[in-house]
C-alpha cells in the first residue's frame, strides 16, 4: 500500500471502519512513513480542536429568518440577452455585420468542397498518404549504404532479393564491407538449385508394441540378438516383478535400421502374441532441405569473411569481422547438430516395445501337476490370513487414534440434541 492509498484511507482508518487487515496494513506504513504519520497527528488535530467547541444552540427564530433570507435571495430576476451575448457579438448586431459574417461562413463551408475537384487543388487522403509513403521510402533510402542504393536501384522490381553485387572495397567511415547475397529461387528461401534436384524422402519412422510371452527372459534375449543382427541397439529397458505369481512385466526401446523396419515388426510375431501394434512415422523432408540451404549459405559466408579478414588493415574491420565470423560459426554448429539429429532418426527406426509375461501360456498347454496346485493353494490361504490380521490390526489403530474425535463428536452431537429438546417443549 503506497502514501498516495494510505492518505485515503486515514479518515477510515481514524474511525475504525476498515477491516482489521486493513487497520493492521495502515498502521505499519504509519510507522514507517514520516509523511503520512504527519498527516495522521494533522488529522488528530483537527479532531482534538473540534471537539474542543461548544456546542451553540441557535435561537427559535432562526429556521424562520433563515427561510425567509433564502426566500429574497432566490426570487426571480430577469435574465438580460446583452449578458448572454458576448461583446463582439453584440458589436455585429449593431453595425449590421451579420450578412457578412454569414457569407463568410458559407465560403469555408462549401469552397473546399467545390476545389476538391479541381485538377492542382485535390486535398484527398490518397494525396497525403502517397506523400507520406514517398518520405518514409526516401528516408528509408537514404539510410541504406552505397552498395545497398545500387543494388535496389539496379533490382527489378519484387526482384531485389535475388540480384548479385559483390563489394570488397572498405566505405570510408572503416566499416566492414556488405557480403554479396546469394541467388536465391521464387521463394526466397532455398537455392534454386536444390529445388531442381531430384529430393530423397527423410522419413522417421517409429512403433509402439505390446507383446504377451510365455517366458519373459528368452523372449528378451531373443529381441537383443535380432536388434544386434540387424545392426541396431537397445536405448532403454526396465523390468519390474508383481504379483504372487511373479509376473514380470518389462519396457525395451530399440532402435533399427530404417530398411529393415518392417522385417524386423514382421519377426516379433514368433516370439508372443502381439496385443497391440501402433505404427507412426513422420516426414521431415522439408525441414531437412532447409538446413543443408541455411548451412550452404553459411559455408559461403564463413569462406567470404576469412579471405575479408585477411584482407583487413584496421583495427576496428578486423573486430567487426571476426565478431560476424564467430557467430557465423555457431549458427555452423548449432545446425549441423540438427542435421546429424535428424539424420540419427531417419537412418534408426525407434520401436517401443511393452513385454508381459503372462501366466496361462499361449503357446502350448502346461499341466501345473496337483502337488503345484496345493502348493499354490497353501501360499493363497497363507496370504489371505495374514491379510486380515493386518486389516484387523489396522482397524484397531485407527479406532485408537479416532477415539478422541469421537468424544469431541459425540458431545457436541449431545448438546444440539438438548437444545432441541428445549425448544420443543
Amino acid at each position: 500500500m503506497n502514501s498516495k492509498h494510505v492518505k485515503e484511507e486515514l479518515s477510515a482508518y481514524f474511525d475504525k471502519i476498515l477491516d482489521a487487515e486493513e487497520m493492521l496494513v495502515v498502521e505499519e506504513h504509519l510507522a514507517n512513513c514520516a509523511e503520512c504519520r504527519e498527516e495522521y497527528e494533522m488529522l488528530q488535530e483537527t479532531f482534538r480542536m473540534l471537539s474542543s467547541l461548544e456546542e451553540v444552540i441557535p435561537p427559535a427564530s432562526f429556521r424562520r429568518e433563515l427561510r425567509d433570507k433564502l426566500e429574497r435571495s432566490t426570487g426571480k430576476r430577469r435574465i438580460s440577452i446583452k449578458a448572454l451575448i458576448p461583446n463582439w457579438m453584440m458589436a455585429l448586431t449593431r453595425k449590421q455585420l451579420i450578412p457578412v459574417a454569414l457569407v463568410f461562413l458559407l465560403m469555408i463551408l462549401i469552397v473546399p468542397k467545390i476545389g476538391s475537384n479541381l485538377p492542382g487543388f485535390r486535398m484527398g487522403s490518397s494525396d497525403k498518404a502517397a506523400e507520406s509513403i514517398t518520405l518514409e521510402d526516401t528516408d528509408s533510402y537514404n539510410q541504406l549504404s552505397g552498395s545497398e542504393q545500387m543494388q535496389k536501384m539496379m533490382a527489378p522490381e519484387g526482384r531485389g532479393a535475388g540480384v548479385e553485387i559483390s563489394t570488397t572495397a572498405y566505405t570510408s567511415s572503416g566499416e566492414m564491407p556488405r557480403i554479396a547475397a546469394e541467388p536465391t529461387g521464387e521463394d526466397g528461401n532455398a537455392p534454386a538449385t536444390v529445388m531442381e534436384q531430384d529430393i530423397e524422402r527423410k522419413i522417421i519412422k517409429n512403433a509402439d508394441l505390446l507383446l504377451q510371452v510365455d517366458e519373459y527372459n528368452f523372449a528378451v534375449e531373443a529381441l537383443k540378438q535380432k536388434v544386434i543382427l540387424l545392426g541396431g541397439y537397445v536405448a532403454n529397458e526396465n523390468v519390474n516383478t508383481v504379483g504372487r505369481e511373479g509376473t514380470i512385466y518389462g519396457y525395451m526401446q530399440v532402435r533399427i535400421p530404417a530398411l529393415e523396419f518392417e522385417g524386423f515388426l514382421s519377426g516379433i510375431d514368433g516370439l508372443g502374441k502381439v496385443k497391440n501394434r501402433n505404427i507412426y512415422s513422420q516426414d521431415v523432408t522439408e525441414e531437412y532441405i532447409d538446413v543443408e540451404s541455411r548451412l550452404k549459405a553459411l559455408r559461403t559466408k564463413e569462406e567470404r569473411l576469412i579471405d575479408i579478414l585477411t584482407k583487413s588493415g584496421q583495427l576496428s574491420d578486423i573486430l567487426a569481422v571476426e565478431n560476424e565470423l564467430a557467430n557465423t560459426r555457431a549458427q555452423l554448429e548449432s545446425l549441423q547438430g540438427r542435421l546429424r539429429y535428424l539424420n540419427n532418426r531417419t537412418d534408426f527406426s525407434s520401436i517401443s516395445i511393452n513385454i508381459e509375461q503372462i501366466t496361462a501360456s499361449t503357446q502350448q498347454i502346461s499341466n501345473p501337476g496337483f502337488m503345484e496346485m496345493l502348493k499354490k493353494t497353501k501360499e493363497a490361504f497363507i496370504e489371505t490370513i495374514n491379510t486380515m490380521l493386518i486389516g484387523t490390526s489396522k482397524l484397531v489403530i485407527f479406532l485408537g487414534a479416532a477415539i478422541p474425535y469421537l468424544i469431541l463428536l459425540g458431545i457436541v452431537v449431545w448438546l444440539v440434541w438438548l437444545l432441541l429438546i428445549r425448544k420443543r417443549t
